[in-house]
């Protein structure tokens, strides 16, 4: 008898990021001056950035529910551009991947810590968890809730 088959599982689904907040009912915009209109975390964690194809080595220094800053060599030429953002995260002890699609929003500005080299804050479009659904959240909630 021929052995039975188990459907495949369905694929994960990326989900779309969190959308920045409106603007204020004096019609401030998030992304007029200030734009951490959210949490951050502060970390020094290396990812991956592919400006197009090419894969450069990076490194994060805090990252959002809606967006991240990113010190690089060579940070993107042009604001508006899309790039994908492949950051390391641990959860019960396992690293996962979480890859953003992100829009560079703005390059190293005066109000940056002392030390920090070029680089790039990014909103991102798309979070996709790559079969860990919530693990990003996770990862940043125990992490801002318990300064781990």
């Amino acid at each position: 008898a021929p052995a039975s088959v188990a459907p495949a599982a369905p694929s994960p689904r990326p989900v779309p990021a969190a959308a920045p907040s409106a603007p204020d009912a004096a019609g401030h915009s998030p992304f007029a001056g200030e734009r951490r209109d959210r949490p951050r975390l502060t970390l020094r964690v290396p990812v991956t950035c592919f400006q197009g194809s090419s894969p450069t080595v990076a490194r994060a220094l805090n990252v959002s529910r809606s967006g991240i800053y990113v010190e690089i060599d060579e940070p993107p030429e042009e604001l508006g551009s899309r790039v994908v953002i492949r950051l390391p995260v641990r959860r019960a002890g396992r690293y996962h991947v979480v890859m953003f699609t992100a829009t560079v929003v703005r390059f190293k500005g005066s109000h940056e810590k002392l030390g920090t080299g070029k680089g790039f804050a990014a909103h991102f479009v798309l979070v996709d968890e790559l079969g860990a659904p919530g693990v990003f959240a996770h990862f940043l909630e125990t992490h801002l809730n318990h300064g781990d």
